[in-house]
């Protein structure tokens, strides 16, 4: 399929013969396009960033403006028909007499579209529609004409059949049968007739209603009494060879000779009909891979809700994100990223019923809807066929890529009776997939809607505790594996809360790094831990490197590296003193990370890997980035001694390091079976509570006063 550039897209949304405006969130213009500009003799630049009520009188364009602020605060569509008097907007076009300008006739949409983060963007269209209703009255005065001409002697036929033959639509006279006695030349080419091929032909041979094969009969019945008229219905065109088309049908009713004359007008509107799905297709679909949109899928998650009430069944809703896909778009580009979209979108669509619904909500996220669901195994199926078929690899320019999904479900209306909760549940589920390795699917249990209840909380409290003090930091020893003495510390983040008392970290930090609140908070612990660093080395009490963690949501913030610069200069902490630890996962991002550790090298600082062991992450990453210490997680070390699995675990991890002229440190040590047991096989430094909890700052000094040693240059590791 050939997807258009954006520039291709701009350009035909500029060259379109209808008036194209957007508006943004903000109420700012945002897009004008080419006919706006000669209709309303503003150019494009002089009005993008304005408001509309800015750019036209609020006297002349008041609908308009009360219609896109509805769809801007309330993702209200609206349809504004011209006016009997005066314009929508003072709009016009150069064609009266003398060139003068005229004021446009005109139809205006507005449409509200949402965005990804809850808001609305307004499209508006404006519709010339000056010829369309010069041409509407023209027929309506051709019709009354042919009444009254029919009413009139036959000398008058002459300039009957001229202004018939002339006419631009189809005008057709029947008798009281509803047979065609006359028609023009514009009919008989419509529907495919040679002249003359028409007459007697039934009105329901070439014209139907449009709901089956019922025809319009009912619409001649309906002129009675005082009813001469019947303007404008929809119908469906019936050619001599069968093909049909759709019509605009008016019918009026004199009497000539003591009979009824019916006399009917007809026009063409396939052009019409097919701009009108362009648009609705457009408002309804995603234009890259053809699913439904969020709009779309939000109408067909409402009625599937109905229909489940209807019949008594549940429906299952499952959000679908694709692992590990911003690494796709990083490494080979965005147009094979779209290519990538569009063959999972065609994947998801093999995996369904004709009657489910896949949709894409934007990103890498889909949606899918399916009915009829009677216990939750059905979903389950459907959600482990989805992981097969999207974990067939991807040949995308001749490339063979690979990717996985994690899906979250939820069932109506068990878990919920809305679709914001339905939606809320779902997009819960599928993290809880991804936290769980990736790769898999989760159902939303109601132990879900209080953790994230909880979490909700905690987001709220921790965005006060820094400037209230809640927060402080322990320090915990690492010492060295073959003399045991101290040869480093680690900054750990403690919340006291007023009435949770002590949080955990595992409760709070990822609050913290999904929330963006990890950023400042991370700032606080990398100043405090520089400065106690620095008063320890000006006292002779620091025994090696200070250790900070980093999270990646920090790695991802733009000055990061300017501010570890500041704060080491600031507090006069000498670079190679301090140790940033990052976690596995950071080096998965898919960020160009390689740089900004080189950086941080070249600054002095040493970089330590952190959890190694719990992420995804190969030899060939600690190759490519230049970290000095790899920290074995505690799941290996709790069980070392006893688990021959984690025995050659960490042993095959030691030895890749020192194969790299990496150090390694062992976290979690707690009995003095590890401590023998690391040292037999050749780690370098330990850490855990075997030696000391994490303490105060005070404390940890007294125990620095106890273990006081000057530590070697190759001690300083750690």
């Amino acid at each position: 399929m050939t997807v258009l550039s954006e520039t291709i897209l701009y350009r035909l949304l500029d060259a379109s013969d209808t008036g194209l405006i957007g508006i943004a969130p903000d109420s700012a213009i945002a897009f004008w396009n080419g006919w706006m500009e000669s209709r309303s003799n503003r150019r494009r630049q002089s009005v993008l960033g304005r408001r509309l009520d800015e750019v036209f009188p609020a006297a002349d364009g008041g609908r308009v403006f009360e219609a896109v602020e509805q769809a801007l605060a309330d993702g209200l569509s609206s349809l504004l028909p011209q006016p009997p008097n005066g314009t929508l907007l003072p709009l016009f076009r150069d064609t009266g007499p003398g060139g003068e300008p005229e004021p446009i006739q005109q139809n205006v949409i507005v449409k509200a579209l949402p965005t990804d983060d809850g808001k609305h963007f307004c499209f508006i269209q404006v519709t010339d529609i000056t010829l369309v209703a010069s041409r509407e009255q023209l027929l309506r005065d051709q019709s009354r004409q042919m009444t009254a001409l029919a009413e009139k002697c036959s000398a008058k036929e002459r300039q009957v059949r001229a202004i018939l033959n002339n006419a631009l639509d189809g005008i057709l006279t029947f008798d009281e049968k509803h047979r065609i006695e006359t028609a023009n030349r514009a009919a008989e080419a419509m529907f495919g007739y040679s002249s003359g091929g028409l007459v007697g032909k039934l009105a329901n041979d070439i014209i139907g209603s449009g709901s089956g094969d019922t025809g319009i009969t009912d619409l001649f019945g309906g002129l009675e009494g005082s009813v001469k008229e019947a303007n404008g219905r929809e119908c469906v065109g019936r050619r001599q060879n069968d093909t049909t088309f759709p019509v605009e049908f008016s019918l009026g009713v004199t009497h000539l000779d003591g009979k009824k004359l019916y006399i009917g007008t007809v026009r063409n509107i396939s052009e019409r009909k097919e701009a009108e799905h362009v648009i609705w297709r457009q408002a309804n679909y995603d234009t890259l891979t053809g699913l439904p949109n969020r709009a779309l899928f939000t109408d067909r998650l409402s009625q599937g809700m109905s229909r489940a009430d209807r019949e008594g069944d549940k429906l299952a809703l499952m959000f679908v994100d694709l692992d590990h896909f911003k690494r796709v778009n990083d490494t080979l580009g965005h147009s094979v990223g779209d290519k990538l979209l569009v063959e999972a979108a065609s994947r998801l669509k093999e995996c369904l019923r004709k009657n489910d619904t896949v949709a894409r909500l934007g990103g890498d996220e889909f949606t899918v809807i399916l009915h009829g669901i009677s216990k939750p195994q059905q979903c389950e199926l459907v959600g482990l066929k989805i992981l097969e078929y999207l974990a067939k690899p991807f040949h995308l320019d001749g490339d063979e890529t690979f990717v996985s999904g994690s899906i979250g479900i939820t069932l109506y209306p068990d878990d919920g009776r809305d679709i914001e909760t339905l939606l809320r549940n779902a997009d819960n589920a599928m993290y809880k997939a991804k936290e769980a390795g990736r790769n898999g699917l989760h159902f939303f249990t109601q132990q879900m809607h209080e953790q994230v209840h909880n979490r909700i909380a905690i987001e709220a409290d921790l965005r006060q505790a820094l400037s209230r003090g809640q927060m402080f930091l322990h320090y915990q020893p690492i010492v060295d594996a073959t003399t045991l003495a101290v040869s480093g510390v680690e900054a750990l983040l403690r919340w006291d809360h007023p009435t949770r008392g002590m949080v955990s970290p595992n409760d709070f930090i990822p609050v913290a790094e999904e929330s963006g609140l990890i950023v400042p908070i991370g700032e606080w612990v990398l100043r405090t831990a520089c400065d106690q660093a620095k008063a320890w080395l000006d006292d002779g009490l620091l025994p090696g490197r200070m250790a900070v963690n980093v999270s990646s949501r920090q790695c991802r913030h733009g000055s990061w590296l300017e501010f570890i610069e500041w704060v080491l200069r600031d507090s006069g902490l000498p670079p190679d003193l301090l140790t940033m630890e990052i976690t596995e996962s950071v080096l998965l991002d898919g960020m160009d990370f390689r740089v900004a550790m080189c950086v941080l090298q070249d600054m002095g600082v040493h970089l330590s890997i952190d959890d190694f062991g719990t992420g995804y992450s190969s030899l060939s990453y600690l190759k490519q980035f230049p970290a000095d210490v790899v920290k074995i997680d505690r799941t290996f070390v709790s069980d070392v001694v006893d688990d021959p699995d984690s025995a050659a675990l960490t042993q095959a991890i030691i030895a890749m390091a020192h194969g790299l002229k990496l150090k390694t440190v062992a976290e979690g040590v707690e009995n003095v079976e590890q401590v023998e047991f690391l040292r037999g096989l050749g780690c370098d430094y330990l850490q855990g509570f075997y030696f000391s909890r994490p303490q105060p700052a005070d404390v940890i000094e007294a125990y620095f006063r106890r273990n006081r040693s000057v530590p070697s240059e190759d001690s300083q590791t750690a």
